[in-house]
């Protein structure tokens, strides 16, 4: 007796049949190519039928259940894995079977139903490299689902392509971007019609004015506050601020949103990660002798909902003779699989967590200008400097200082005993010809400050920590004001950046 008629077993090869008459073409063209061009490719598909998917239930309750048109409620899960899954091995559960599967699972996929069918929620484990560069994906989350009683797990950043009736990019872009953020800042995840109503300020079960448009900036400003962010937003940014920027906050585990004008219209798309190359450098100088790690950044990794996932997106100034030169400072680039697609930047918007107020650029700059002085008064060695800067947890900071071997007892001490709010900005610096050519596992850094988040003045803000080669010294706040203390111990060698992602 077949206890799973409704589990079917295909083979890799078979993928591009299963998924003919999905739409988007270009983002399923896109989702196979990330699957089968990668280390570790995709042998088998196991297609799960009859799904009941939590994201498309609430848009059909929303759209479809109170229609008179007869809708499908459920919908069609294709689980990818890196071995070969025979039909017989979900049969029986054993330890070698469950073994077998979460080591080889590469995530799934939902074919949601209707004429035609469009891809839904998507958790596909990231590649190692996109567009032969190297990439990394600081957003990812560990994301659980269960086949057949068995769990498997992944991490990853979310995907979801567009579905006209029921919400534009830009709920799907916020989804992609909030669904991962939540679960790092402990904040409710909410599906794609309740963020459409939430952006609309609909009070109501259900309206007609749900995907019948796309959102605006401030309904995306108003559906990220709703969800208990604080988003910030840079409106034509130049291509310097833009990179610098999105790579920061995608660096610390916050997913940014480019709103992008491209001949077709505004479109919404969710940065998950950044290349990384240290061959051939740019040189983004914030002022001389100090730039920062975007320097090694010459692309983004992004989820575009119309054109598929893990995409590489590349940012440059726009040309003075542009004819739009006048009203943008930005041009993006898109790597598409049809080509490439050429727009401007409209607005970057943030999700960033509450009581996280200082901007990126602030502390990055301010680190910079500190770092001049330390140079002039010669506690740092001369030579041109760089600088790299996330946003994290300050108790998790203080309990990856002591878990990753990176620091001596003397700062681990120090840490531990510092006052903290939330969130805290660190910028770790070192002598930029050290990342010049290195290897992944060779990058080394010297020092890192630390900077209160809660911090909102426009001058240049004090450091509550500098760890400097040769002393460490730590702001301790009181009642009334904050005392400094210095600490000095030997002098320690160069160590490792502190690797990610980071949970925040």
């Amino acid at each position: 007796m077949n206890f799973f008629p409704n589990i079917t077993t295909y083979k890799a090869y078979e993928l591009g049949r299963l998924l003919s008459d999905v739409q988007p073409q270009s983002a399923v063209s896109r989702l196979i190519t990330t699957l089968t061009m990668r280390t570790n490719p995709v042998k088998s598909v196991v297609v799960e039928d009859g799904y009941i998917d939590i994201d498309y239930s609430a848009s059909y309750y929303l759209q479809r259940s109170r229609s008179f048109t007869p809708a499908q409620r459920s919908t069609m899960r294709l689980h990818f894995f890196s071995e070969n899954i025979s039909g017989r091995r979900y049969q029986s559960i054993s330890k070698q079977t469950v073994k077998l599967l979460s080591d080889s699972y590469l995530g799934f996929v939902v074919i949601r139903p209707g004429s035609p069918r469009t891809l839904g929620r998507t958790l596909v484990s990231p590649p190692t490299h996109v567009d032969s560069v190297r990439a990394f994906f600081p957003v990812a989350s560990r994301f659980e689902s269960n086949f057949l009683g068995m769990p498997l797990s992944i991490s990853t950043a979310p995907y979801l392509s567009q579905d006209s009736q029921a919400m534009a990019c830009a709920t799907a872009a916020l989804w992609m971007s909030s669904t991962t953020l939540s679960r790092r800042v402990g904040l409710a995840e909410y599906q794609t019609a309740d963020i459409t109503s939430m952006a609309l300020s609909i009070r109501r079960p259900y309206g007609p004015s749900i995907g019948e448009r796309g959102l605006s900036l401030m309904e995306m400003e108003h559906a990220l506050l709703e969800m208990g962010y604080d988003p910030k937003i840079w409106q034509r940014p130049d291509a310097a601020t833009l990179l610098t920027y999105a790579y920061l906050y995608t660096e610390s585990g916050v997913p940014p949103v480019i709103f992008v004008n491209f001949p077709q219209g505004g479109h919404a798309i969710t940065v998950i990660g950044h290349l990384f190359d240290t061959s051939n450098p740019n040189n983004n100088s914030l002022r001389p002798g100090v730039s920062t790690s975007t320097d090694f950044i010459p692309g983004l990794v992004i989820h575009d909902d119309q054109n598929g996932p893990y995409l590489r997106m590349d940012i440059h100034p726009v040309d003075p003779t542009d004819p739009l030169a006048s009203v943008y400072k930005s041009k993006v680039i898109l790597h598409t699989a049809q080509g490439n697609l050429t727009g401007y930047c409209q607005a970057l918007i943030v999700p960033v967590p509450q009581r996280a107020m200082m901007p990126a650029g602030t502390a990055i700059a301010s680190a910079a200008s500190w770092i001049s002085n330390f140079q002039r008064d010669g506690i740092i060695p001369p030579g041109d400097m760089l600088v790299r800067g996330f946003l994290i947890r300050s108790n998790r900071y203080k309990q990856l200082s002591w878990q990753q071997p990176r620091f001596s007892s003397s700062v681990i001490k120090a840490y531990r005993g510092l006052q903290m709010p939330r969130y805290v900005w660190v910028v770790e610096f070192t002598h930029r010809d050290s990342w010049v050519g290195a290897a992944e596992e060779d990058l080394s850094i010297e020092g890192e400050f630390i900077f209160d988040s809660t911090f909102i003045a426009s001058e240049r803000p004090d450091y509550l920590a500098v760890h400097l080669p040769w002393i460490i010294a730590v702001r301790h706040r009181t009642e009334h004001e904050m005392r400094f203390s210095a600490l000095t111990f030997d002098p320690e060698a160069s160590y490792k950046p502190l690797s990610m992602p980071i949970p925040l």
